[in-house]
């Protein structure tokens, strides 16, 4: 009984090891699996074993191999395993949280260096490019988006009128605010009246993308 205790404690380390590294949060990996949050709370803390095809799940997630998870022991390659982009199950894709973005910035290269991921469900489109970013004032505060709050950014550079937009200006950090054009100038505009809008030239604006999802940071 006890080597059964101490085998899924070690595996259930091993598990939550493996997620860390892989830069994973915990209820973003569940969800990429198909467990609830709380059963995937039981495997790391020892207290459940997952089945085998959930730890294959797990593996291909993570960039690491079944026989690590399940034993410990790595072969040679180990290291050349690089973490899924995309979730085992359906269609979410992970994406990385930044802190910001601005014109010219290589998503790619952004996303190397990112600390933090999510998952969105790209089953709506036929792909799905794109990244989150924090909230960092109340210029939309008359669409409800508070500081803190997560959004979700579609890569567009063809926003419709009703768009919430994430817009650089000359080269400057990304901000929220739904954008018009009209012959070479462009209004930026914002839902919380106490922002002026701003007016430039249009080849000073570039749309990085468009707010498809806000998620609410949860406020006591």
């Amino acid at each position: 009984m006890g080597d059964v205790l101490d085998y899924k404690e070690s595996l259930g380390k091993r598990l939550r090891l493996a997620r860390q590294r892989a830069r994973y949060k915990q209820k973003d990996a569940a969800k990429a699996v198909g467990v609830h949050f709380s059963t995937m709370a039981k495997y790391e803390a020892g207290i459940r074993e997952p089945d085998f095809e959930t730890i294959t799940k797990l593996a291909r997630l993570y960039g690491v191999s079944t026989e690590y998870l399940m034993t410990g022991e790595t072969s040679s390659s180990e290291n050349e395993i690089e973490p899924m982009q995309l979730s085992v199950l359906g269609n979410y894709v992970r994406i990385p949280i930044l802190k910001s973005m601005r014109a010219g910035d290589d998503l790619a290269f952004l996303e190397k260096f990112a600390t933090e991921f999510l998952f969105v469900d790209s089953s709506a489109s036929s792909g799905y490019t794109g990244f989150a970013i924090e909230a960092q004032d109340t210029r939309m505060l008359g669409d409800h988006i508070l500081p803190g709050d997560i959004l979700i950014i579609k890569t567009s550079h063809e926003p419709a009128l009703s768009d919430i937009c994430y817009v650089s200006v000359k080269g400057e950090d990304g901000i929220l605010g739904r954008v018009r054009c009209f012959e070479h100038l462009c209004c930026i505009y914002f839902s919380n009246p106490q922002f002026d809008a701003i007016v430039c030239r249009d080849i000073d604006v570039d749309v990085l993308g468009i707010v498809t999802e806000v998620r609410r940071k949860i406020r006591k």
